[in-house]
This record gives C-alpha cells, structure tokens and sequence, in this order.
C-alpha cells in the first residue's frame, strides 16, 4: 500500500471513530464518497474496501438507529483497524477489515439480507463513481468484485453517461464539421 493511500485511509478511520462516537452518519456517508474519489485515482482496493464498508455502515445505521447501540464494538474494530494501517501491519489489517463487513452483516439477524443487500448496492453504487472519475466499466467492476452486468445495468439508469465536463453545442460541433469538409 502506498503511504499516500495509507495516510488518507488513517485519516479516514479517524473520522469514522469521531463520527460514530457523536452518532453522525451524514459525516460517514460524506467520507465513504471522499475515499471512492482516492480510490478511483489509485485504483486501491484498500480504499474501495473502506469506502464500502462506510457507504454500508451510514446506509444501516441511518434505517435502523436501534443499531447504534452496537457502535461501541465497531469503534474498537476501527481502532484496531487503526493502528494495524500505523503499524503497517497489512495482514492483519486485512483481517480485520473483513470481520468489520462481518459485524456490519451481523448487526441484527432480522438485518441480514438486508445488510448483505445494502453491502452488495454499495459495490455497484461505488463502481458507478468509480466510472464516473474516468475508470472503465470493466476495470472499476473488476476492482470492486462485481460483474461488469450488474454495474452497467446501474450506470444505464444514471445520468453518468450524459455528463460532460466542458459540452459543446450543437451549434459549435456544425460550425466545426463545416470548416472541417470546405478545406
């Protein structure tokens, strides 16, 4: 992992810890599109990981605040997850990063398949971003364990495609044609 990537990762357990310590999932949420943005220049699967995990922690804790009760334990596995990124201890950061998905899916058991669905929107929702910061299609669904199916499907009922940075007119694109075909 590249020390950049590490330290906006740390910066952002940092941020989760301080929000799910105040219970402010608008800050989770915000965070979970601000490492997908990092993670689109690098193509991180660390980050990507991250972001999904913070993308499905806001989504269940802002539909099922009973779950909050539950924060105290994920503070401590953010914490872990923490100082193993400050030691640089990869293994076991990586093991701990799954047991948060685990925790975030066992959350409540009636929760489950919800959880597991959210987790699964979350994949193809950040792929989608991942498009748009310039990624094709093929590699921000190979990135996020997706099929480039499921994400293509998501993107169509988007307006990802439409967007572009600097539009030029229809107007401008005939003038353009025009002079290209009088030389």
């Amino acid at each position: 992992m590249e020390d950049q990537t590490r330290l906006l990762i740390l910066q952002t357990l940092d941020f989760i810890i301080q929000a799910l310590q105040k219970g402010d999932m608008l800050l989770i949420k915000s965070l979970s599109d601000r490492t997908i943005k990092s993670a689109s220049i690098f193509q991180d699967p660390d980050s990507i990981s991250i972001a999904i995990i913070t993308y499905s922690l806001s989504k269940i804790l802002e539909r099922h605040e009973e779950c909050l009760e539950e924060c105290s334990k994920l503070i401590k596995l953010f914490q872990a997850l923490k100082e193993d990124l400050e030691k640089n201890d990869i293994t076991s950061f990586k093991e701990i990063e799954k047991k948060v998905l685990e925790f975030i899916s066992r959350l409540d058991s009636k929760l489950g398949i919800y959880i597991e669905e959210v987790v699964e929107k979350a994949r193809i929702k950040k792929g989608s971003k991942l498009y748009e910061h310039g990624l094709s299609s093929g590699r921000a669904a190979e990135l996020l364990g997706i099929s480039k199916w499921e994400l293509m499907s998501y993107i169509g009922k988007t307006k990802i495609p439409d967007i572009e940075e600097n539009p030029v007119s229809v107007k401008s694109r005939l003038n353009f044609a025009r002079e290209i075909f009088k030389k």
